[in-house]
């Protein structure tokens, strides 16, 4: 659905872009932590990062693998004073290039790690 001047759940202007709150009916609770789908991750994950500033954010490589493309599979967290705020996987190629980015969790205001399904 999109809507216009529609608002992230920090209150940021995302333009033409849905809300989280939209997404949120896809959620799964599975023993107090909250899953959903690749395709639900990364909209709330693109809802609650379009205009972030990711520098204030503490980053760190959570695991990291060889690929199959020859590069690097890597999970980085971004956190802030109240915990993690991102799970972001990244593959690139023998080159360095980024081929593949995703989101693995984001955390929502009011305080739920949504995490991807397995």
């Amino acid at each position: 659905m999109i809507k216009e001047n529609s608002k992230t759940s920090y209150g940021k202007s995302s333009g033409k872009y849905d809300t989280t709150a939209d997404f949120l009916t896809n959620i799964e609770n599975r023993n107090g932590k909250f899953y959903t789908d690749k395709a639900t991750i990364d909209k709330i994950g693109q809802v609650e990062a379009r205009g972030e500033d990711f520098s204030p954010l503490n980053k760190r490589i959570m695991s990291s693998r060889a690929s199959t493309e020859g590069g690097t599979s890597v999970v980085y967290k971004y956190s802030d004073e109240l915990g993690t705020k991102y799970l972001i996987h990244e593959v690139t190629d023998a080159r360095g290039y980024i081929i593949h980015r995703d989101f693995d969790a984001v955390r929502i205001s009011s305080g739920q790690l949504i995490n991807k399904g397995h």
